[in-house]
């Protein structure tokens, strides 16, 4: 469960020193929408910030207060998850992948996944975001 997840972060932080990135690698069976949206995200991204980003969103995601402090202009929205990742890539953080089972959400409703008009508008904005990461120095 998320929990278990947390936790796992948690000590997988504590055994290393405070400079590694720690997220989560989901696992199990995904709807095969989502599967198309995450992996086409994962590719697209990879290609243009020319970093591999795989499972961008994955949760949970842990790293130090000094990573964060080196964030300029960070995004207020969906896109946080592919610029904590990048910028983790970027500044050649050691970044700690653990699996994480999928779960389906069981309370509450998402955001962007209400159908394909909402899923082709979060993507659009996407891609938006990460054609102004690429143009941006750090």
């Amino acid at each position: 469960n998320n929990l278990h997840d947390i936790m796992c972060a948690i000590e997988i932080y504590k055994k290393n020193n405070e400079e590694i990135f720690v997220k989560g690698l989901r696992r199990g069976k995904r709807p095969i929408f989502d599967l198309i949206f995450s992996y086409g995200l994962n590719i697209i991204s990879s290609i243009i910030l020319k970093k591999k980003l795989w499972d961008i969103t994955a949760q949970p995601t842990m790293f130090s207060k000094s990573f964060f402090l080196q964030w300029k202009n960070p995004p207020n929205d969906f896109s946080l998850d592919l610029f904590v990742l990048y910028m983790a890539k970027k500044l050649n953080k050691k970044i700690i992948r653990f699996n994480v089972k999928y779960l389906s959400r069981k309370t509450g409703q998402s955001k962007w996944n209400a159908g394909l008009v909402s899923r082709l508008k979060l993507s659009i904005n996407y891609l938006r975001f990460i054609l102004k990461l690429n143009k941006q120095s750090f």
